[in-house]
């Protein structure tokens, strides 16, 4: 997929196209921007959403034995898991998505700059004034999320058992300017978790304590702290 991506931008710098404006790159400096960004997104932010989904299932084991049923349910033990197979898995996905929700890879988001002067409600904001995005805030709304501050994946699952999307979990922002990445990350995480969740059941090491799923530290994101997992191996 990201082999894909960059060579689709390569081409595209090279033919510069008039036909489609909007995936010209109006320089090498910008082409080597984009592809950076889609790496970030698509390796360290996606570790750090996985590790933060290895230290959920650890604090609470009941979301890792639903998904483990849904996977042995959906996929069973002939195939691999593809993304065919996420549809048919709704509490895996609203587990995935309270993650984004509760853990934002990046609690402040990447800042911008106005182009022109703007208002918002009674605000007034100058041309060329810096934003940054408040994603920590905006997850922990208690409009659209009751009891923000408790992780709970069943907030995304209707009277029926389906999934329910939301759009007030930003957490690779929004707008023209949301991170180039998601598509990516997004699948990545939904597969290199259900992967491993389907071959192993993962346990807290006994010879380390686990840390809290409350707290984390920053580095190129927002990161849960070190801790040990035991994998044993289930039989498919």
């Amino acid at each position: 997929m990201m082999r894909k991506i960059v060579k689709i931008l390569l081409i595209t710098q090279l033919q510069k196209s008039t036909r489609e404006p909007c995936l010209i790159l109006r320089s090498n400096v910008e082409l080597v921007a984009t592809v950076i960004d889609l790496v970030a997104a698509a390796t360290e932010a996606t570790a750090s959403v996985i590790r933060w989904c290895i230290l959920a299932i650890l604090h609470y084991p009941y979301c890792q034995e639903k998904i483990a049923k849904e996977l042995h349910d959906v996929v069973g033990t002939e195939e691999k898991v593809a993304m065919k197979h996420q549809e048919k898995m709704p509490y895996t996905r609203a587990f995935i998505q309270e993650i984004f929700r509760y853990r934002p890879t990046l609690p402040l988001a990447i800042a911008h700059e106005t182009t022109s002067e703007i208002r918002i409600g009674n605000f007034k904001i100058p041309k060329n004034t810096m934003i940054t995005p408040n994603i920590w805030a905006a997850h922990r709304d208690p409009k659209p999320f009751e009891n923000p501050n408790k992780f709970r994946p069943e907030r995304f699952i209707d009277e029926n058992g389906g999934f329910i999307p939301c759009d007030d979990v930003i957490p690779f922002s929004i707008g023209n300017r949301h991170c180039i990445g998601e598509h990516i990350a997004r699948m990545e995480v939904f597969l290199f978790f259900t992967t491993l969740l389907r071959r192993f059941k993962i346990s807290a090491s006994k010879d380390k304590p686990l840390p809290s799923f409350d707290e984390g530290v920053f580095s190129i994101g927002y990161s849960p702290k070190k801790f040990d997992i035991v994998c044993h191996k289930e039989s498919l």
